[in-house]
């Protein structure tokens, strides 16, 4: 099989002008995520290229497809993150705080760098805290899968606020989890004066 006929539509992405240039000169060509449309698919390869003879080159490629999808699915989840509205956190399974967003800061009132180094258990009522704890273990032992409570977070100036939580797990393909999820919607102006508990 010729080259064309091994990574069809390449000649119409400049790539075989490329391949002449590495013959020609003897220089390598190096690309790394060289995107190209294989048939009805978009596909992703690092490629390279060596003069191997006065007419002659070699050319390998490792298909890297599956890499660039798994980043574009990572950076939707990021804009999911950035741009919602609601007050979004990602925890370790220990309570460590790995990714949130602007609306949960904002809520809690701290800066985003600030809730990075902190864990849920530190901004959490101190009274419900082993209640959340035995939740957060079933959880992890695959008890349960989600949880949702009204109860209070700490703010960074030492106030309350009152939220409609709700926690799900990420689980690995084993079934052990990865990561909670926390969505949250504030609704300090809904309680009645005075209310308390979790």
């Amino acid at each position: 099989r010729t080259l064309m006929e091994t990574l069809p539509g390449v000649e119409s992405v400049g790539l075989l002008e490329r391949y002449v240039e590495c013959l020609d000169t003897a220089e390598p060509l190096v690309l790394n995520g060289f995107s190209y449309r294989h048939f009805d698919d978009d596909r992703w390869l690092d490629l390279r290229v060596t003069a191997a003879g006065p007419e002659l080159i070699t050319v390998t490629w490792r298909d890297v497809t599956d890499r660039f999808e798994s980043a574009r699915r990572d950076e939707r989840f990021r804009k999911l993150m950035d741009y919602s509205a609601v007050p979004t956190a990602l925890a370790e399974p220990d309570g460590r705080l790995i990714s949130v967003n602007q609306a949960m800061a904002s809520m809690l009132g701290y800066d985003i760098p600030t809730l990075l180094t902190m864990r849920w258990q530190d901004v959490t009522a101190p009274e419900t805290l082993d209640q959340e704890r035995a939740i957060v273990a079933d959880m992890v032992a695959g008890r349960r899968e989600t949880y949702r409570a009204i109860k209070q977070y700490l703010h960074a100036d030492g106030h309350r606020v009152w939220v409609d939580l709700l926690l799900s797990c990420i689980r690995r393909s084993d079934g052990t989890m990865e990561n909670m999820i926390a969505q949250m919607i504030d609704v300090s102006g809904y309680r009645e004066p005075g209310a308390s508990g979790g």
